[in-house]
């Protein structure tokens, strides 16, 4: 079979597998199918952590529709595990099932479950191993990350014009971009276990931060589930999108070609056949007004976490959010001259140290092993300078603001010349309904050193 073939199945397999975030965590996220004359027949992916793998639930599939595995090839994002842990190992039952060419994009990078393409290479099984390795290794960064200490994988989403600025001079940010990288945003929200903000973004934006698919009834790139009645060719869509959003007053918007195709970034997102709320994670030091509490409180109490100093304005409320069934997370500062100044407050703010605490807490004592930062420019940067940011995902809208008092994405920094400017890795760039969408992997040398 052409490799084309081969390469359209194993990106079948990379969308699968993301259907198991973020239930999987701590486990890696795997996708896997069964090909046979071309076409897709079976499929399966992790589904939550401690539950069958990938390739066990593929050939459960295969035995629903009375596809015999004996006579296709396994696709797996993965390199199938060799050792008893939560689940026998997948190695034995993919000998079990008789097949006879595995085709797998990255080896298994951990000492414990790496070896399952050699074990079947010993038992007659022809194995491949590299297809789309770069892009499934991408699928298990979290999963590495875990591996290197005890913070959550986080990403930070910001969305702004072509020139840099996430709000007008007044404050008005709604909304930037089109419908249709919102719901992007909705998207990602539900593959992670929380969502992360500032306490200026809580003031200013009143989010809900939760997942609402009612809000895109209109089917975007990517939306649509896979149809339960076959599997098949892997679909498609290339329409584009256009800008249907309302934009912030008095900003120069670029318009693209009517009708123009849209270049759909990696990884493609999906709607979850069940939608998981995230918890909505806010931090900040100043009081809440009784008298106007935020949605956010009153509408998700029950999925809400404060986090503050120990001696803050906040800190004293405790009452007034257990009420709403809020956590409240106290911490003592550690002081450091390194600090971030939240938006409207004085005397300091959360240090690089006091950052890597918090998050380190949300990991350990709630199970937040993956949080999608929404918070402003601040906190953003606060966190990249910290290297607590594992993935840096940038909206930009093809609106032109000009303005030097409209509100920038980041500001802060003093750097002398190009080397002392925090640098980014480009993983992606695309469009998705007129907007650009670019993905940055992020270093993490604060992280890594407090992690030796």
């Amino acid at each position: 079979m052409s490799r084309p073939v081969w390469e359209r199945a194993m990106r079948r397999a990379i969308l699968l597998a993301q259907r198991g975030y973020p239930a999987v965590a701590p486990n890696p996220a795997v996708g896997a199918v069964l090909v046979r004359n071309g076409e897709i027949v079976a499929e399966g992916w992790h589904r939550e952590y401690g539950g069958p793998h990938a390739e066990i639930n593929c050939l459960a599939d295969a035995a629903r529709r009375g596809v015999e595995p004996e006579h296709c090839t396994l696709l797996v994002t993965l390199e199938p595990c060799n050792h008893h842990g939560k689940t026998p190992p997948c190695t034995e039952a993919i000998l079990r099932a008789g097949i006879r060419h595995v085709v797998v994009g990255c080896a298994d990078p951990t000492p414990k479950a790496a070896g399952g393409a050699d074990f079947l290479r010993r038992h007659g099984v022809r194995v491949e191993v590299g297809l789309l390795a770069q892009t499934c290794k991408e699928l298990i960064a979290d999963f590495l990350h875990w591996q290197t200490g005890d913070l959550p994988f986080l990403t930070l989403k910001m969305a702004a014009s072509l020139d840099g600025f996430i709000a007008t001079r007044t404050g008005k940010s709604r909304w930037l971009t089109g419908p249709a990288a919102r719901e992007r945003v909705h998207l990602l929200r539900s593959r992670n276990h929380a969502v992360l903000i500032g306490g200026g973004t809580l003031r200013a934006d009143d989010p809900l931060l939760n997942v609402r698919p009612a809000d895109f009834p209109t089917p975007f790139p990517g939306s649509a589930p896979v149809a339960a009645s076959g599997v098949g060719a892997v679909p498609a869509s290339e329409k584009g999108i256009g800008l249907n959003g309302v934009s912030p007053p008095d900003a120069f918007r670029l318009s693209g070609r009517s009708g123009a195709r849209s270049a759909y970034l990696w990884p493609d997102l999906e709607w979850p056949q069940t939608v998981s709320q995230p918890v909505a994670v806010v931090l900040g030091n100043r009081a809440l007004n009784p008298a106007a509490l935020p949605r956010l409180l009153r509408e998700r109490g029950r999925d809400l976490i404060f986090v503050t100093a120990s001696n803050s304005p906040l800190a004293g409320q405790r009452e007034l959010l257990a009420v709403y069934g809020a956590e409240l997370l106290c911490f003592s500062l550690s002081g450091s001259s390194q600090s971030v100044a939240e938006p409207g407050r004085t005397g300091g703010g959360f240090s690089r140290q006091d950052l890597r605490e918090i998050l380190a807490r949300l990991r350990t004592q709630f199970g937040l092993h993956r949080i999608l930062c929404e918070g402003g420019g601040r906190l953003g940067l606060s966190l990249l300078q910290a290297g607590l940011v594992q993935e840096f995902e940038l909206h930009q809208a093809p609106l032109l603001m000009a303005d030097r008092q409209a509100v920038n994405l980041f500001d802060g920094l003093a750097p002398t010349a190009p080397d002392d400017a925090l640098r980014l890795q480009l993983l992606q760039v695309g469009s998705l309904g007129g907007d650009i969408i670019s993905r940055y992997a992020c270093s993490n040398p604060q992280a890594a050193s407090s992690a030796d």
